[in-house]
């Protein structure tokens, strides 16, 4: 069983000081040559992660170029499942020109986080799924529910009620399996050493 993860992608349509990954138009010469390169390393990969920051800054353009790109890079290895979870750059919590900083994400084309409408339900209104694979467990979690609420872009959350539910979900719900998976975009405990910028 082989994963290739992704992460923090931070994809831009036209600035280049936050990633190489950048689309002018429909295409990235970095994201050719990422792909390339994977193709070429002969894998067989079976699932991809993405623990988010898809995009940069809350932009939705970018969200949806790099989120494109995951399900490209997917689809171009013959991945049978992809598990992902939004970062803090992925919402529209910055630039305060949304209504609802999800409404983007939550609405676009392919579906987000999962293709499949009742787990999305799930995620979105609870911040946490369960998504049971033969051999393992995977378990999305929302750290980025809260933002666009004051500062919250900051850092992520997941409240102590949510844990209860997510604790009492696995002891109830949840066989054993060879192992579990637990995705999130922040660290799961706050580090006292991280810098924190905008």
């Amino acid at each position: 069983m082989k994963f290739l993860i992704i992460s923090d992608l931070h994809a831009s349509i036209d600035d280049d000081s936050y990633s190489r990954l950048v689309f002018k138009g429909a295409e990235s010469e970095f994201a050719r040559r990422f792909l390339n390169y994977v193709k070429g390393l002969e894998k067989n990969i079976d699932y991809l992660i993405c623990p988010g920051d898809i995009a940069n800054k809350g932009c939705s353009e970018s969200f949806n170029i790099g989120w494109s790109f995951i399900n490209e890079v997917k689809e171009a290895l013959g991945i049978k499942q992809l598990f992902c979870v939004p970062g803090n750059h992925d919402l529209q919590s910055r630039p305060k020109s949304s209504f609802s900083p999800d409404h983007a994400i939550k609405f676009c084309s392919p579906k987000f986080p999962t293709a499949d409408y009742e787990l999305n339900t799930h995620f979105w209104g609870w911040n946490w799924v369960h998504i049971e694979q033969d051999e393992f467990n995977v378990f999305l979690i929302n750290s980025s529910a809260y933002h666009g609420i004051n500062e919250e872009y900051h850092h992520g959350r997941f409240p102590r009620d949510s844990v209860k539910q997510l604790s009492d979900y696995i002891n109830e719900k949840v066989g054993d399996k060879c192992f579990n998976i637990m995705l999130c975009h922040h660290h799961p405990l706050k580090r006292e050493d991280a810098r924190i910028q905008p």
